[in-house]
């Protein structure tokens, strides 16, 4: 049960660091005109057994992208934080739009809402900007985990889709500004299909976030809705810890 618990965690780690990271180091190998492969090979230089072994090398390349992703996390955030929430704000305004305007959901539910954040917050939540409803959610969802164990994990799944959003958007745009940089430097042959391709992917990736964070707020609202107003009886029971 213990390794079960595990699995939701290794979930994030693996869709939003592990993936990015490989994907930002094919984009960095693609983007100078180097083979990842020589590039280990030079690594383990000295050690052929090393270099020939199949388990050592993938445990190097999930070893790198998984610290890859990590370095990266900042940049994935930025561009959440300033690049995406510009181009498409209104998904990112789920919660205070359903305190303030419904944000289409029913009156109970904005209701529920406001009250909630007027519990945590004073009674005038005009004053709220959009840091304090980014904590808001960060508390739901910590809530969820604890008492609706189910639910916090579907929310975290959710979580971990968009920040692989945002981990191969920053991958696309490392290309973009690498390669033309690596063209010059080491005159290479610049690849105007691979910027394009690069160019499209890191705007899919952006669309991609924000919709994908306009569904985690959705789910974090009605888990954390469902989970507070049902009847006890009708709870979902956290699992045994045997």
């Amino acid at each position: 049960m213990d390794v079960l618990r595990l699995i939701p965690q290794l979930y994030y780690d693996l869709v939003s660091r592990v993936f990015p990271g490989g994907m930002t180091i094919l984009a960095v190998t693609l983007a100078v005109d180097f083979k990842l492969g020589s590039v280990l090979a030079y690594v383990l230089e000295g050690a052929p057994p090393l270099q020939q072994s199949t388990l050592v090398l993938g445990l190097m390349v999930f070893i790198g992208a998984y610290m890859t992703g990590q370095l990266i996390a900042p940049l994935s955030d930025f561009l959440e934080r300033q690049v995406a929430v510009s181009l498409f704000p209104a998904h990112f305004r789920v919660v205070r739009d359903t305190a303030t305007a419904g944000g289409g959901y029913s009156t109970e539910i904005s209701q529920f809402v406001r009250d909630e954040l007027a519990y945590g917050h004073g009674s005038d939540i005009s004053t709220l900007n959009d840091a304090d409803y980014e904590r808001v959610v960060a508390v739901w969802l910590d809530w969820l985990l604890v008492h609706d164990v189910s639910a916090g994990e579907r929310a975290s799944k959710v979580r971990a889709e968009y920040r692989l959003y945002g981990g191969v958007a920053v991958a696309a745009f490392a290309f973009i500004v690498i390669h033309p940089a690596a063209s010059l430097a080491r005159a290479i042959r610049l690849n105007g299909y691979l910027l394009l391709l690069a160019a499209v992917i890191g705007a899919l990736c952006l669309w991609g976030l924000a919709r994908t964070y306009r569904v985690f707020q959705w789910t974090i609202i009605d888990s954390y809705y469902l989970k507070t107003t049902m009847p006890e009886a009708e709870k979902p029971q956290a699992p045994s810890p045997d």
